[in-house]
């Protein structure tokens, strides 16, 4: 009985940390199949993040790009620059996706749906934003995230595509992102910044 009581109490304690971390995490919505390949088709990476499950508060929410060279970041584009801002109370969820077939410029799509309180419509908005590449890949690897965890004034990367063979399950996280930054001769990182 001893050894159990340490146990479970190890064990409550981790499903409490868990819990935390679910509650600062915004968790991509689970799809169909068919919902996914619709959203995906012709993209290279794409996803919905669902925001009106999330706790915490913040009132706004804009899609930021940056690109490094060879350890240097070298330009940020955001909102201004014709990226999507957004008021984040009326938002439900935020729909995302790349296409980067061209050598010199991606294609980043944005979306946002709400459901007014008072109408059985969705609202949705969506915008198709060409993005001019400030160098040119020889060959190039992306990948997304499932969640992410917003911080107030601070990008939250959604998308890496980078230029090289770095591998890393946890990229997303600062250290292991700065890490390829330093690695790869070429990094684009596409995020939300919340405030």
């Amino acid at each position: 009985m001893k050894r159990l009581l340490p146990i479970g109490v190890f064990t409550l304690f981790l499903s409490a940390c868990s819990q935390a971390d679910d509650g600062n995490m915004i968790q991509s919505k689970e799809l169909t199949d068919e919902e996914q390949y619709y959203l995906g088709f012709g993209l290279d990476q794409a996803g919905i993040l669902d925001v009106e499950s999330f706790d915490d508060e913040f009132d706004t929410f804009s899609f930021v790009v940056n690109f490094y060279e060879k350890g240097e970041k070298i330009e940020e584009k955001s909102g201004p620059n014709g990226l999507q801002e957004g008021d984040f109370a009326e938002t439900d969820d935020i729909v995302y996706g790349l296409r980067s077939d061209d050598e010199d410029q991606i294609d980043f799509f944005t979306g946002t749906t709400s459901e007014p309180e008072q109408a059985d419509t969705i609202n949705s908005q969506t915008m198709t934003v060409p993005i001019e590449l400030p160098f040119s890949f020889d060959q190039k690897a992306s990948t997304q995230v499932q969640q992410i965890k917003p911080k107030s004034n601070e990008m939250s990367p959604l998308i890496l595509m980078h230029s090289g063979n770095s591998l890393s399950s946890h990229w997303f996280e600062k250290e292991e992102l700065s890490k390829i930054i330093e690695q790869e001769n070429r990094v684009v990182v596409i995020g939300l910044r919340f405030d």
